[in-house]
């Protein structure tokens, strides 16, 4: 039986804008078929949800920027042309976003947050060169592993890191 289905819609979601990770919502959507579900049909609200309560402390659009402009730039002549007009400056940020948008922009920062937690562990570890060693279990979200073993690193969680950035 899946705990999931018996918990009301709203709950459900909440569920996804807490977890805020694309890894742990796939871990989720794969081991519940009633959490596979609610994503699908409650995509868009969802990640809009998530990516509010990432970007909330953006004020000046500076991080929503940046994310939009390394989307837009899928290939060298692209880049080109944002280097050349400077983009980045004249950018209007949309008043909302589509689906499509909301995915690469969850994708993207979900990652730069992986990668960002994996570095203030690493560099918070009780032996630093060692833990640099160590490659980043992207798939699974799991730590990072040093041939083949886990490295035993304090995991430091986007929450803690988006806290203490949003107070600065």
């Amino acid at each position: 039986m899946d705990p999931f289905s018996i918990l009301p819609s709203l709950v459900q979601t909440e569920i996804f804008v807490h977890l805020q990770s694309d890894i742990s919502v796939k871990q989720v959507i794969q081991a519940s078929p009633s959490m596979l579900w609610h994503f699908i049909a409650y995509k868009k609200s969802i990640l809009r949800c998530i990516m509010y309560g990432i970007l909330n402390g953006d004020t000046s659009g500076d991080l929503l920027r940046d994310a939009l402009g390394i989307i837009y730039i899928s290939d060298k002549a692209s880049a080109k042309r944002y280097r050349q007009t400077e983009m980045w400056k004249t950018m209007e940020l949309p008043e909302t976003l589509d689906l499509e948008q909301l995915e690469a922009l969850w994708h993207i920062i979900s990652r730069m947050i992986i990668f960002i937690e994996d570095y203030v562990s690493k560099a918070t570890s009780e032996c630093p060169p060692q833990a640099y060693l160590g490659i980043l279990d992207l798939l699974n979200g799991s730590g990072s592993y040093f041939k083949r073993q886990r490295l035993d690193t304090n995991a430091v969680r986007e929450i803690s890191i988006l806290t203490r950035f949003h107070e600065t």
